[in-house]
């Protein structure tokens, strides 16, 4: 009787006991879920007869203090939205400029753009969405001495800064190296033509109203390192001075070579609201090309 009595006080105390540690155990909480620019667009086209282009100028533009951040990531990482970027040219100044990542899996093709004389990124709103939808990625940069870049315009360093801007594009883990593309209306035509002929991988080049000689920028040598690389050019008749040039350009180049020429369309990145169908046709030439 006394060995029962024994056994169930022992039980009783070991009950308890685990009783105690059940109650003041502490209760795990559950994981957590993962994861104005300064500088307004010309409402009109430049001079195309008067030469004004021709000559080098280098003036000031007070620009306000750009706002911008890299592309997040891992040393360059695919970014989800449209991103502001800084890129450091060889003097130090930063080049402001919009990354508009393409529709569907990286890598994408890539495409730098450059604006016209006293023109911004933004003369370029017309191509970019079309390029994104169709799995492009678009970096638009303001050229030095316009829009939020600042400084003061000098064509040499801003020919520098073209193929800058093409590395910076191309080395992004979004964009697919090898399928770059540089775009370019009036001098930023001759940019991406003198920027191209320097970057070999570049695949084409899109020329908007090119000049001979614009500001000092010339494309007859460029056109001649470029290659045999096919190249896209578009200028409208009335604008003779792009019009002409755009035909010896075609008549020189060693590669293929699309060659439009329009009526009434007017100068460089004009040409995209007033000949409609220009944007697909870049499209075209940029499927069959590139991808």
């Amino acid at each position: 009787m006394k060995y029962f009595s024994f056994l169930f006080i022992l039980v009783f105390f070991v009950g308890c006991t685990s009783q105690q540690v059940l109650q003041t155990a502490p209760i795990p909480s559950p994981t957590p879920a993962g994861v104005s620019l300064p500088d307004p667009t010309p409402t009109s086209a430049p001079p195309t007869s008067t030469g004004e282009e021709n000559t080098k100028q280098t003036t000031t533009s007070v620009a306000e203090e750009p706002i911008s951040s890299p592309i997040p990531g891992d040393s360059h990482a695919p970014a989800a939205v449209e991103s502001e970027v800084q890129i450091e040219a060889g003097d130090g100044l930063l080049i402001s400029g919009t990354f508009h990542p393409g529709t569907g899996a990286p890598p994408w093709p890539g495409v730098l753009l450059m604006h016209m004389l006293s023109g911004d990124r933004r003369q370029w709103d017309e191509l970019i969405p079309p390029l994104t939808e169709n799995g492009y990625a678009v970096l638009a940069i303001d050229l030095r001495g316009h829009g939020a870049t600042g400084g003061q315009r000098d064509w040499d360093k801003a020919c520098e800064d073209a193929l800058i801007a093409w590395h910076y594009l191309a080395e992004l883990d979004s964009v697919d190296g090898a399928k770059t593309v540089l775009g370019g209306a009036s001098i930023g035509a001759n940019l991406a033509l003198v920027a191209a002929s320097n970057g070999h991988e570049i695949k084409t080049v899109v020329l908007l109203s090119p000049g001979l000689d614009y500001r000092g920028v010339t494309t007859v040598e460029a056109l001649e390192t470029y290659g045999d690389r096919p190249s896209f050019l578009a200028a409208s008749s009335e604008d003779q001075y792009a019009a002409e040039s755009s035909k010896t350009l075609a008549d020189a180049a060693l590669g293929e070579v699309e060659l439009h020429i329009f009526e009434g369309a007017g100068h460089g990145t004009a040409m995209l609201s007033r000949e409609p169908g220009l944007a697909g046709t870049i499209l075209d030439w940029l499927e069959r090309i590139v991808k």
